[in-house]
């Protein structure tokens, strides 16, 4: 990695600790009769930085009621897609949405929107409140 080699290994190997930024990888085989192969290799970014999410409507505390745009702003270099989370309030953790998650993180987290590209807009995603409970929530 990055010029340095490790030792041989026959097991699958994983890179952490990496800094930020583009690192070249290369690998080559050699067998138990000391047959080298050629050299592969291969470039990996590591991108640790977090995206920055500004809500600017509704408010922080604004009381809402029936059809409502969520506007606001996401600044990163590199994303391409986005989702929009509803939750209690009282949650802090971030949501892992996976194919197989279980039902009751499903239920705590709720995606309102699922984008396939960066927004072009302010407007991030659209909530109906007609279909919640009356209660206090949070953006993600």
């Amino acid at each position: 990695m990055n010029g340095l080699w490790s030792d041989t290994t026959r097991q699958d190997t994983a890179t952490i600790g990496l800094e930020n930024g583009e690192h070249q990888s290369s690998v080559r085989v050699i067998d138990h009769h000391f047959n080298t192969s050629s050299l592969e290799s291969l470039t990996i970014i590591v991108k640790t930085e977090l995206p920055v999410l500004k809500i600017v409507s509704p408010v922080n505390g604004d009381v809402i009621a029936g059809p409502q745009l969520i506007k606001g702003e996401i600044q990163d270099d590199d994303f391409e897609a986005f989702q929009v989370f509803l939750s209690d309030l009282a949650l802090t953790e971030v949501p892992i949405f996976e194919e197989d998650a279980p039902d009751n993180l499903q239920k705590i987290y709720q995606l309102i929107y699922q984008a396939s590209a960066r927004p072009r807009t302010a407007t991030l995603a659209k909530l109906e409140t007609k279909s919640r409970d009356d209660g206090d929530y949070k953006f993600g």
